[in-house]
């Protein structure tokens, strides 16, 4: 159904759409020397990824003869991949050292 997977990817957009600036302001926190490595490092990476996704993705839908089909293969994926980085959350660590300042 088509109207199911509009609102699948309509949440799934809202949620990067959400989690992007958070991430973004982390990554930044822990190392706020080197603020434009870690921007060109976070887009390149994003770039890339939409790249192979893109390509990948296109690669599963061809190999299936009815599209619908490649469609839950495609989105069945997604969400085993969604769930199995759930882990790497909680090796990022909260926030820098910071050293107290001396008076």
């Amino acid at each position: 159904p088509f109207d199911l997977l509009m609102f699948t990817m309509f949440l799934g957009g809202l949620g990067v759409g959400v989690a992007a600036p958070a991430a973004n302001n982390a990554c930044i926190e822990m190392m706020p020397e080197k603020v434009a490595m870690i921007a060109g490092l976070r887009g390149m990476f994003r770039q890339l990824g939409g790249a192979l996704s893109i390509t990948i993705i296109t690669l599963v839908l061809e190999s299936y003869s009815n599209l619908a089909q490649g469609f839950v293969v495609v989105m069945i994926a997604t969400g085993i991949m969604c769930f199995l980085v759930i882990p790497a959350i909680y090796i990022m660590p909260a926030s820098p050292k910071v050293k107290p300042a001396l008076n």
